[in-house]
């Protein structure tokens, strides 16, 4: 979806939704134009909401010291700007997604203290 305001076009990515202090609280819409997002140390809970692959301008996503659980969504395979990734000390389990390849511009990757299992895809990082 699209809005307009002041001539100028703002896109989101939809229906997202979080848990913290066993409240679950819904993002109708996130601006897609976000650079970073830091919700580390939060107490969250639930998984990780695939909305946030559509966040292509995406530099920095820190999700750190919470109580995420699930996968890790292989729609952060389509975060091609991505450059700091942090995962850790959550829940997660499985593997960790081939998509990760993807990221070209990846110089931090921390999915420590999780339950992750299999190898670090290798891909286009320089």
């Amino acid at each position: 979806m699209t809005d307009t305001l002041a001539g100028e076009e703002w896109n989101y990515a939809f229906d997202s939704y979080f848990t913290t202090k066993g409240l679950e609280t819904k993002f109708e819409k996130l601006l897609i134009i976000w650079t970073a997002i830091d919700f580390s140390d939060n107490q969250f809970c639930g998984e990780i909401p695939k909305a946030l692959g559509e966040l292509h301008s995406l530099v920095v996503l820190n999700f750190s010291h919470n109580c995420l659980s699930g996968h890790i969504p292989s729609s952060f395979g389509d975060l091609l700007e991505l450059e700091s990734l942090d995962l850790s000390s959550n829940k997660l389990q499985g593997r960790i997604p081939t998509e990760l390849k993807n990221l070209g511009f990846l110089e931090v990757l921390n999915l420590s203290h999780n339950n992750l299992k299999g190898p670090i895809p290798q891909g286009k990082q320089i």
